[in-house]
């Protein structure tokens, strides 16, 4: 019987061979990231509020790891024993640093809006309300999305500062935007 380390989580994850900033990941180092992998989604997710960011963080460690071990062999040091070990350890670090990071733009004073006033019936301490509203409703990295986004960053830089695709945080700035929009006019249908 396999002890509950070797258990883990059955469901497959989809770990590239490069990481996202194209470095190889060795298949030794790839093994160990699928075999932590559940746990560390779960774990990445429960600090950062996104399972994406967490497998994004660690393909970007497993890459990292690649490098460390290929420097200790060029070094001619000892092979690394516990490589699922050292692999989530550094996981671990890496996420509660982009944890500690965390979106710079703290409060919405901060935000110039870029954009026109679409309702002319709010005040503007009524948007910046509102605003606040959604942010504290929002998960930390989307509410950095709408914060980048109404500083006037254009969708690349935001993506690339949130550790995501432009696509995926205008997918995300325009789900919260519909979710604020269902949350003021309760009097429409959603669908």
């Amino acid at each position: 019987m396999r002890s509950h380390r070797e258990r883990g989580n059955a469901r497959p994850l989809f770990l590239s061979s490069l990481d996202h900033l194209g470095r190889q990941i060795d298949s030794e180092v790839l093994e160990a990231a699928q075999r932590i992998g559940p746990r560390a989604a779960v774990h990445g997710e429960k600090v950062l509020g996104d399972p994406a960011i967490a497998l994004t963080l660690l393909e970007e460690v497993a890459a990292s790891v690649t490098l460390a071990i290929e420097a200790k062999v060029l070094r001619g040091e000892p092979p690394i024993k516990d490589l699922d070990g050292y692999l989530y350890r550094a996981f671990m670090h890496r996420v509660h640093d982009e944890k500690r990071r965390g979106p710079r733009l703290l409060n919405v004073g901060d935000l110039e809006s870029k954009a026109p006033v679409r309702r002319a019936d709010l005040s503007e301490i009524e948007r910046k309300l509102l605003l606040d509203q959604l942010l504290g409703t929002c998960d930390t990295v989307t509410a950095d999305i709408i914060l980048r986004h109404y500083s006037g960053q254009k969708w690349p830089e935001v993506g690339a500062a949130c550790g995501i695709s432009a696509t995926a945080a205008r997918l995300r700035f325009r789900k919260a935007m519909l979710r604020m929009r269902r949350i003021t006019e309760p009097g429409k249908d959603s669908t």
